[in-house]
């Protein structure tokens, strides 16, 4: 798969899915889209959009009578999209990493709350990893293979390792 969507799309039985709509990360205008949901009398939506995005989708959603289920990415519990939903997003499930309890202290600490702490501990073990290795490469193939070969580690998400899959577009 080549995106988060492309791979829900490539194993979600097909029969099951009415809409399948991809938007560009700039759209905050989603009624075209919800009409159709709207028509299909779809039950549940399934988000991964960028932050800005999932407000007006949940919010247009409920002025336009849509009662579905929003579930998807992490960026549905952030606390700002949540706000900025006038509450249409309390609910929506979405799938987060597991993250350090320390981690989740100092980030707290800092930001006052802890929405988006599975991706920042994501991202911030990507960071140290990037900050051990890239010193050490000259090119971004080298780069790659450092970080290819950096085998099992422990970071903020727990113990993991980056590899690459067969099908793998992202590298």
């Amino acid at each position: 798969p080549i995106s988060v969507r492309d791979g829900f799309v490539d194993t979600f039985p097909s029969e099951r899915m009415v809409l399948n709509e991809e938007f560009l990360p700039d759209v905050t205008d989603f009624r075209t889209f919800l009409g159709k949901a709207k028509k299909r009398d779809v039950d549940s939506i399934i988000l991964c959009l960028n932050l800005g995005q999932n407000a007006p989708i949940a919010k247009q959603a409920s002025e336009l009578g849509i009662e579905s289920q929003f579930g998807g990415c992490e960026n549905l519990n952030s606390r700002d999209e949540v706000q900025a939903s006038a509450q249409a997003l309390v609910g929506a499930w979405f799938v987060s990493a597991s993250y350090e309890s320390q981690f989740r202290e100092k980030y707290v600490k800092v930001f006052k709350e802890d929405s988006m702490v599975g991706g920042a501990a994501i991202h911030y073990d990507i960071a140290m990893l990037l900050n051990e290795i890239a010193p050490k490469v000259q090119n971004k193939d080298e780069l790659l293979n450092a970080i290819l070969i950096s085998g099992q580690r422990h970071g903020m998400i727990g113990d993991y390792q980056v590899t690459r899959q067969e099908d793998d577009q992202f590298f």
